[in-house]
């Protein structure tokens, strides 16, 4: 799949509202019946989208290290506990 957050026009980002609203716009454009390779792409994109907002789960097109400090440095705005791995790399 292509980077998530360039189906979606987005830089990568936890607000989901932003998320959605990128969601929308996109879906104005992308109609499933006349592209529905497209729209699964926007779907796929979304749905990736929100689970790294929501889990942290890292987008595919990111190392951990790199989504670590993305996260490492938004959280230092909102004042969020860093997120760190356990030994197998997960939450």
């Amino acid at each position: 799949m292509d980077n998530f957050w360039s189906v979606l026009g987005l830089e990568p980002t936890r607000d989901v509202s932003a998320i959605k609203r990128a969601y929308a716009r996109k879906a104005r454009e992308c109609h499933p019946e006349e592209d529905p390779e497209g729209f699964l792409r926007l779907r796929e994109a979304y749905q990736a989208a929100l689970a790294y907002a929501e889990r942290g789960v890292n987008p595919p097109n990111l190392s951990p290290e790199d989504a670590a400090g993305k996260r490492d440095a938004a959280q230092a705005d909102d004042g969020e506990e860093a997120w760190e791995p356990d030994e197998e790399g997960e939450a």
